[in-house]
């Protein structure tokens, strides 16, 4: 499984340096290499953040850390999705951001049904947003351009967390829930 990461992530290294507008960002060394991950996390990194944050990590997020502990741009909204050190709640590092949609949550009449929010890919209507979920999800990347990555372990699918990809103001969960799908998107 990691030789299939990291041919996802050479090809996805590959075609966000075609842009010349990302290539101006990055690091030279980056750009000649066409490689833009890290070198991997190791496992005693893995599960020492696992036993600080009380969980496992989905299985597909280890893979990738893995692989690379942590990668520059998945797309032109989506930057730094971190190194496993810096991985945390959204609850701890976005304290402000939890509150306000505490806010919203508590002032919103309709809720959203199983069958709205469940419908993931392209398809999918941004209005079915369960900001509810956002305190108690996995904190992966930075914010960039309004966008940021997150896991959510409150919904599982085949045993990974649901990865929840906020996109100014638009929620899209991603396909199958699964990380790696994030890649591919």
């Amino acid at each position: 499984m990691k030789k299939e990461w990291k041919l996802l992530l050479e090809e996805l290294s590959k075609q966000i340096l075609e842009d010349e507008w990302i290539k101006e960002d990055i690091e030279e060394e980056q750009v000649h290499s066409n490689w833009l991950g890290y070198a991997p996390a190791t496992s005693k990194q893995i599960n020492s953040k696992e036993k600080q944050l009380g969980v496992v990590l989905p299985s597909s997020y280890k893979e990738f850390l893995l692989t690379t502990n942590g990668f520059r741009y998945v797309d032109f909204l989506l930057d730094n999705l971190y190194p496993v050190e810096e991985i945390d709640w959204v609850s701890k590092l976005q304290p402000e951001w939890v509150a306000m949609f505490e806010t919203m949550q508590q002032e919103q009449t309709n809720t959203v049904t199983d069958e709205d929010y469940f419908h993931y890919g392209p398809k999918q209507d941004p209005v079915h947003c369960r900001e509810y979920y956002f305190k108690d999800c996995l904190q992966i990347s930075d914010w960039f351009d309004g966008a940021i990555c997150l896991l959510n372990p409150l919904v599982k699918n085949e045993g990974e967390w649901e990865v929840i990809y906020y996109a100014l103001g638009k929620q899209e969960p991603v396909d199958t829930g699964l990380f790696g799908s994030l890649l591919k998107h």
